[in-house]
């Protein structure tokens, strides 16, 4: 839903931005860059630089849905996969289920590590050992037993893929942010600039020029 607003608030801008090609107080520049980079440029009838602005939010933004998109599927994939050759959960939600099926062949060699965690913590209370061995071991329809090494090995590298991707996609987010502190203060130095050359316009001398005629 966040996303969606935000969204509808960037299309908002890049319709009616070029409409308000006048002068606007500081504020309202700043935070335009901060909303859309190159908006603020814009606003100053810098097209240039505004243009290339735009254009750059727009590529980071396409990379960074590209890049999720891609992780989403990839992952998705290797949870079919794990649920077809594991006999795994696939409707589970929750990423350590899905990191642990990369890093043993089956439930019960998970649950070996965990009975003796709880044999650690409470070496003189088999009661608590269960208790324990419940909460974070793995039973009934969230077991799982590969069929193959090779096939555990395939799942884990399909789901290395998938974290490449989504490690990409935030670089891209912080581009984008990144970008956005750059438009600022970009828009900051034009502001500064222009008002630099209005005191220079206003400081000159009149100077006056004349032709006198004798006879």
């Amino acid at each position: 839903m966040k996303n969606l607003t935000a969204s509808k608030l960037m299309i908002f801008l890049l319709i009616f931005v070029p409409i308000l090609f006048a002068d606007l107080p500081k504020g309202i520049n700043l935070i335009s860059s901060a909303l859309l980079p190159g908006s603020g440029e814009l606003l100053l009838r810098e097209k240039i630089r505004g243009e290339l602005f735009l254009l750059t939010d727009g590529l980071l933004w396409l990379s960074f849905f590209s890049a999720r998109s891609l992780g989403n599927f990839i992952n998705q994939d290797a949870i079919l996969f794990s649920a077809e050759h594991a006999g795994a959960n696939g409707e589970k939600r929750d990423d350590d289920y899905y990191k642990y099926l990369e890093e043993y062949n089956s439930a019960d060699e998970f649950n070996e590590i965990i009975l003796r965690e709880a044999r650690n913590r409470y070496p003189d209370d088999p009661e608590k050992q269960k208790e324990y061995l419940k909460k974070y071991g793995y039973f009934g329809e969230d077991a799982w037993s590969w069929e193959s090494d090779s096939a555990r090995i395939r799942y884990w590298r399909m789901r290395r893929r998938a974290r490449a991707h989504y490690l990409r996609a935030k670089f891209f987010f912080a581009g984008n942010l990144l970008l956005r502190v750059i438009s600022v203060f970009d828009v900051s130095f034009l502001l500064d600039k222009k008002k630099r050359l209005s005191y220079e316009l206003q400081v000159i001398p009149e100077t006056r020029i004349g032709l006198n005629y004798r006879f």
